[in-house]
């Protein structure tokens, strides 16, 4: 609703206005009219290719004061509430995969809370909206089943002598069997996600690695296998730093490897070494990687270690920056497919001088229920940006890829389509984007240019 219209409303149209947004999930239009309010719920839906706006007649406020509850419905119609009238509209099956597509202002508040914090309390939600705990409880359980949604930790592997990287690989022509690359690439616990690609590239492998020298023996390892034997191509290996707020998702193997870093005090070893980790760490990042929602007595339990140690360890991890968040990662986002972009930086001069806009495009809210992108990241060989992104509709990448164009200056785009994800997750959730590392640093562009 404009901003003018807000500020014209009266006490009793600007309270029950408060009230419709806490009673549904849609958004609340309200239409000024020879001195009354007219209040609609409405939504955008997707028919026929094109974006369309569903309204749903509430009622009116009189001069008085008093609010008139609509009466009659729409023609044909024994609908009472919006959802009601779109499910009959559109099919309860349509209607469903519509409402996985575009969530409505509650759920996206949910699945934007959980992945902000996924053991969050959800009752600062349930008030806002005028619903009871149970129900919202009900309705997060709900999504949790549309969506995949499995509670994880966002760990900054630095903490413990660990970096990140990219590996792309393009064939000169065909690829080796899927089944022998997942083979391959499981045995790799430093493999966090394996995707298979067509158009741009054919495999791009994010990795985390103690160093450059262990990397390159790792690729060496693989380049060496039997399944490559007649498969030739060009493989880059890049560093990967990437804005706070985006992630890809630590696989279960990682701990496999990660045990070893596991100090155990004795005269050799009286204190730890850096990158070193203690056992009640390690049980708690591997449980909560597994699952960010574990009891942390179980925990301690599970491990033999003290009643409370796995609790004041989270509260340490989190206090030095090993464990960014509890979090979630959506396995079944309801897009039609991802894409994986490299926009190669070939004009550094351009680009800063055009970084608002880019920054502005990372952050943009579209409205489905993930970020725009489900990973950002800076990477070198060559020099430039990575995105992976989630595309919900006919024509979709082509038009993001226009706005790239329009909006990042300086880069050259290579962009290709996820056929699958052998090894791991991709990190889809719906982060608020203003809390993000991007969102900040246009807000202090923004106090320079002022």
């Amino acid at each position: 609703m404009p901003r003018r219209m807000l500020m014209a409303l009266t006490g009793h149209a600007r309270a029950k206005l408060a009230e419709l947004k806490r009673s549904t999930p849609y958004s609340i239009r309200v239409t000024l009219i020879r001195g009354t309010y007219y209040f609609y719920e409405y939504t955008y839906v997707k028919a026929d290719g094109r974006r369309k706006l569903e309204t749903f007649y509430i009622g009116r406020m009189l001069p008085s004061g008093e609010f008139e509850a609509a009466r009659s419905r729409y023609s044909g119609s024994k609908a009472k509430n919006l959802g009601e009238l779109l499910a009959e509209k559109y099919g309860r099956e349509e209607f469903r995969a519509h409402n996985a597509k575009f969530p409505s202002r509650m759920q996206v508040e949910i699945l934007t809370s959980l992945s902000m914090n996924s053991r969050a309390s959800l009752s600062s939600i349930a008030k806002e909206f005028g619903v009871s705990e149970s129900s919202l409880d009900n309705m997060a359980r709900r999504l949790g089943r549309t969506y995949g949604i499995k509670r994880t930790i966002e760990i900054r592997p630095y903490t413990f002598n660990f970096s990140r990287y990219i590996v792309t690989v393009k064939f000169q022509s065909g690829m080796p069997p899927r089944m022998a690359l997942r083979r391959l690439f499981d045995d790799e616990p430093r493999i966090q996600i394996a995707l298979l690609l067509t158009g741009g590239l054919d495999i791009v492998l994010f990795v985390v690695a103690e160093s450059t020298m262990v990397l390159e023996d790792m690729i060496y390892r693989m380049r060496s296998s039997p399944i490559f034997d007649g498969f030739p191509g060009e493989w880059n290996i890049g560093y990967l730093i990437g804005p706070a707020g985006w992630f890809i998702p630590t696989r279960g193997r990682f701990f496999d490897m990660l045990k070893d870093k596991v100090w155990v005090r004795s005269r050799e070893n009286p204190r730890r070494l850096p990158g070193q980790l203690t056992r009640s760490e390690y049980a708690v990042l591997k449980e909560m990687c597994l699952d960010a929602g574990t009891n942390f007595a179980s925990i301690d339990s599970r491990y033999g270690l003290n009643p409370g140690s796995a609790r004041y360890t989270y509260d340490k991890l989190v206090e030095n920056g090993t464990i960014e968040r509890t979090t979630i990662v959506m396995t079944k986002p309801q897009n039609l497919y991802s894409a994986f972009i490299y926009l190669k930086q070939n004009d550094m001069l351009k680009f800063i001088r055009y970084r608002e806009e880019s920054l502005a495009e990372i952050i943009e809210d579209k409205g489905y229920p993930v970020n725009k992108f489900a990973y950002i990241g800076n990477t070198s060989s060559p020099y430039g940006t990575v995105l992976i992104a989630p595309v919900y509709e006919q024509g979709g990448l082509e038009s993001l890829r226009e706005e790239l164009d329009a909006r990042v200056r300086g880069t050259e785009q290579n962009a290709s389509v996820i056929t699958d994800v052998l090894l791991g997750d991709i990190g889809y959730r719906r982060i608020d984007t203003e809390e993000s590392e991007p969102a900040e640093v246009l807000r202090e562009l923004a106090k320079t240019e002022d």
